[in-house]
């Protein structure tokens, strides 16, 4: 990936996440990223990989996922190689970095949440745009002043740490964050924490249902067209049984019966009323609101 005039080179970024206690997420949404990936299991654990030497504005990556059913762990990369020294006993950790252990000083050593914020990144998001406006002449020119604005960015010279906590009186939440305290980041936080992680969980999940939802009313309607077209070409009268294996076949309106996304069968009977649908769910949300113009 080469950058262009109008825009700066990005640096390659070695990026690795692990959420934990997450899994069951997998077995809900995971089957339609599967379709996509390239899938390698070792005992309880899952490979995902998305192609390799991907193309990216930070140079290629080789995106790969890790199912850990065993530890109940889910594992983002960017490159395998990250990966598995993130997986290695013998590699280094962040637990070891004198920075991450200076930027902890202070705060709780369990919790719930933790995140640190190395002081490169600041010097990564300061370099950027000083880079694409072309402004400097040389390389000294740029890393000074870029050196003198992540100053400014950041005071710690290890990085920042926040960490979430449940205690018996409530939630607590500390962090070395260079946030000032009139912007109440504790706030922000806790706001974050509380609010808008529970809501994109229920969100995905609503999603989900309402997709599901349309996929089998979708299912019905189609059902319905397929057994008007047979009523009305061979002269059939409202409440005649319905010879299915001349509605659903190679040869016939629709190749085979359709199935609901959640695995709920079609309950299908005679030539129906106009205004009644001639499928029904078994679930009980999966009911049309209306058939007209079915």
């Amino acid at each position: 990936w080469q950058s262009t005039p109008e825009g700066p080179e990005l640096p390659i970024i070695d990026f690795v996440v692990r959420v934990d206690g997450v899994n069951w997420l997998w077995d809900e949404y995971g089957e339609a990223l599967e379709k996509n990936a390239t899938v390698r299991e070792e005992g309880n654990k899952k490979y995902l990989s998305f192609g390799d030497n991907t193309p990216t504005p930070m140079g290629e990556v080789s995106p790969i996922i890790l199912i850990d059913n065993d530890a109940n762990q889910t594992w983002v990369a960017l490159q395998n190689k990250t990966l598995q020294v993130c997986l290695s006993e013998d590699s280094p950790k962040l637990a070891q970095s004198k920075h991450f252990q200076s930027a902890l000083k202070g705060l709780p050593k369990k919790g719930n949440s933790l995140s640190f914020t190395s002081k490169n990144l600041y010097e990564v998001l300061a370099r950027i745009p000083l880079e694409e406006s072309g402004a400097f002449e040389n390389e000294e020119q740029l890393k000074a002043v870029t050196a003198q604005i992540s100053t400014f960015m950041i005071r710690s010279k290890a990085g920042y740490a926040s960490v979430i906590a449940n205690q018996k009186d409530g939630i607590m939440i500390a962090s070395n964050s260079p946030l000032s305290n009139k912007n109440n980041s504790p706030a922000l936080m806790a706001t974050f924490s509380t609010v808008a992680i529970p809501t994109l969980f229920i969100g995905a999940k609503i999603y989900k249902e309402g997709a599901d939802r349309a996929a089998c009313i979708l299912n019905i309607r189609n059902i319905q067209l397929a057994i008007r077209a047979d009523q009305g070409l061979n002269g059939r009268a409202i409440g005649d049984p319905i010879n299915f294996d001349k509605i659903f076949g190679p040869d016939n309106y629709m190749d085979e019966c359709p199935t609901c996304p959640l695995g709920y069968t079609y309950t299908l009977k005679e030539y129906p009323e106009v205004g009644t649908a001639a499928a029904t769910c078994e679930h009980p949300d999966h009911k049309p609101e209306s058939t007209e113009g079915w």
